[in-house]
This record gives structure tokens, C-alpha cells and sequence, in this order.
């Protein structure tokens, strides 16, 4: 019998370990999965777990309230967010503006590839505004 591989949305956030990155995908909320982003932030708001994380969102992604990014402004739940808009997630500013989490803000065509380039295990992008890491899970794992 073939085993299905679908999940719910526990089941999902139980699978994102420690330290590694977390690619958020959606513009303005469209596409995203608030089900997997609520679970996340219970897990991390019950047990503590994950920790540190990097999110690296291509476009801003919040409501100005509980939704999109306002799941992962919890200080500790992420460590470092690269986006290109952070107006629409008041809540995760304030994390920045705190110092709580290392906050970098590129153009969005930048972190799109950036996103790119993690996917093909490329070290760096090299673009008109400068030099970035991908990030990659391989090369955070553990940090």
C-alpha cells in the first residue's frame, strides 16, 4: 500500500528543525499557508521549538495584525529576516528595531535571486546593489 504525503499543518511545522531557513513565498499574503505559519508559531509559542531561524520572505508579507509575518515576531522563534518590505508586519519591526533579530531589507528582485540561488545551491549572488549570501539551509545548518 502506498503512503500518502500529505499532512496537516502540525505535522508540517513539526518538520522544521532548529536554525534553518524558512523560504516565505507570497505577495502581500496571497499564496501563503497561514494553517502552516499559525502551527509554526503555536509549536514555537507551547515548546520553545524551533529556534533561531532564518526567514527570508521575496515580498512583505503581514496584515498589520496577527496573520502572515506576525506568526514568526516572537524573539528566539527567528534569529535573522530578509525581506524587501517590513511595513506591513509592525510587530516583526519592532522585533528589529529592538535589536531581538538581525533584520536586512534588499530590493525584492535581489531576493528573489537569492531564493533562486539557494535553490541551485549557488554560495552568492552578485547583482547592481551588491553582494549577498543565499543562505542555504546546508550552509546555516547548525549555526
Amino acid at each position: 500500500m502506498a503512503h500518502s504525503k500529505l499532512m496537516n499543518p502540525a505535522q508540517a511545522a513539526a518538520l522544521i528543525q532548529d536554525g534553518r531557513t524558512v523560504v516565505v513565498e507570497g505577495a502581500g499574503r496571497l499564496l501563503l499557508s497561514e494553517a502552516i505559519l499559525s502551527a509554526l508559531e503555536r509549536r514555537f509559542l507551547e515548546t520553545g521549538k524551533p529556534e533561531g531561524l532564518i526567514l527570508i520572505q521575496a515580498c512583505g508579507f503581514g496584515n498589520d495584525g496577527e496573520a502572515g509575518a506576525s506568526h514568526f515576531a516572537h524573539a528566539g522563534l527567528v534569529k535573522r529576516v530578509i525581506s524587501p518590505g517590513w511595513g506591513d508586519s509592525p510587530r516583526m519591526a519592532q522585533l528589529a528595531l529592538a535589536n531581538q533579530v538581525e533584520a536586512y531589507c534588499f530590493p525584492q528582485g535581489a531576493v528573489g535571486q537569492m531564493i533562486w540561488a539557494s535553490a541551485i545551491k549557488n554560495p552568492r549572488v552578485i547583482s547592481h546593489v551588491g553582494w549577498a549570501p543565499s543562505w542555504t539551509p546546508a550552509r546555516t545548518a547548525g549555526k
